[in-house]
């Protein structure tokens, strides 16, 4: 735990792609305790010490070249949302509660649901890799018992597959909160 003296803070969290609302619920936990997000890394998550404050945060999902990057911040920004930092494609952006009752970086369904479709094509691409590989070892060994690689297969597969899932009865439900 922390001491009062200590400036910055690590704390080692996983949240499923699909519950990024319950990471933003925490992050703003976190800030109402005077802990603000700094940094994110694979699983760590780094803060800052400052006075408590009631932020609300929110997370999106986009891979773009730089200058993209770079007007899609900005318009998100133009909407009140301060960036904070970026882990993989996930994007981080906090804003003052106090200002804003309920904000949204989507105000449309259509465009959340895009996020969930920019997930599920990145969750796609990565199990591609993991196929051939599977493929290439199986089919240039057919002699010998493969049980080690096909549990690790099925598990990766498995994985992959419920989050699908997953994100696919997300983006049903919000798609019929928009109808």
């Amino acid at each position: 735990m922390p001491t009062s003296r200590t400036k910055t803070m690590w704390k080692l969290r996983f949240f499923a792609i699909w519950r990024e609302g319950e990471e933003a619920r925490w992050l703003k936990s976190m800030s109402a305790d005077g802990w603000h997000l700094k940094n994110v890394g694979f699983l760590i998550y780094e803060f800052e010490k400052g006075e408590p404050h009631d932020y609300e945060y929110a997370l999106d999902f986009r891979i773009e070249v730089r200058t993209d990057m770079q007007e899609y911040r900005g318009l998100i920004e133009d909407s009140g949302w301060h960036y904070l930092t970026h882990m993989g494609g996930w994007q981080y952006f906090r804003i003052d509660a106090n200002k804003t009752a309920g904000a949204e970086i989507y105000s449309d369904t259509k465009s959340l649901m895009g996020k969930y479709w920019r997930v599920l094509g990145i969750l796609g691409l990565s199990a591609l890799p993991l196929l051939v590989i599977f493929l290439n070892y199986v089919l240039s060994q057919p002699t010998v018992t493969h049980t080690f690689p096909i549990y690790v297969f099925s598990i990766l597969l498995a994985i992959i597959v419920y989050s699908v899932f997953r994100i696919l009865l997300l983006i049903l439900r919000k798609h019929e909160k928009s109808e």
